[in-house]
């Protein structure tokens, strides 16, 4: 029951909801939303949110206005959690694949190798096959063909 207050002078109604700051914390800096972390907490966002504004100061969120700002603030820190370990096990375990990692989402390393090339300089011949005389086509027919052979046999 209650306390009985001027507001509330029968002292009916729901008890005050007590709620475990530092876990809604934590949940926070996982990447809980509001919602989420209410439900594991057997409240409803509404209430959360109600008790927040109530009890801000008393956690040293006073600069947060909302709960929202509260849970992004958390967010960012937990993300700066993360990459502090990212980086101590890329650097300091001797991670290689973190290493890659980092270096390609942080520095925009990339595997790919690029060839480039000048190709306007480059003349291509064209082979008139009317100038050939027969043999000299059966010959290129012959090579032809056995280039042809060879290359299936690669391919298996």
């Amino acid at each position: 029951m209650r306390k009985k207050t001027e507001k509330n002078p029968l002292g009916s109604g729901k008890p005050a909801a007590k709620i475990d700051w530092d876990a809604v914390a934590k949940m926070g800096q996982a990447g809980c939303t509001i919602k989420e972390t209410a439900a594991a907490m057997g409240l409803t966002s509404q209430t959360l949110s109600l008790n927040y504004k109530k009890y801000r100061k008393d956690l040293y969120a006073g600069e947060y206005e909302t709960l929202a700002e509260y849970f992004q603030a958390q967010r960012s820190g937990g993300d700066a959690l993360i990459k502090v370990k990212q980086f101590q096990k890329a650097v300091q375990g001797g991670n290689d694949r973190m290493l890659i990692w980092l270096g390609k989402n942080r520095l925009g390393q990339s595997d790919k190798r690029e060839i480039k090339a000048d190709v306007s300089a480059v003349t291509v011949n064209k082979l008139d096959l009317n100038k050939l005389t027969d043999e000299e086509l059966e010959n290129l027919e012959q090579i032809l063909t056995r280039h042809s052979v060879e290359d299936d046999d690669k391919g298996d």
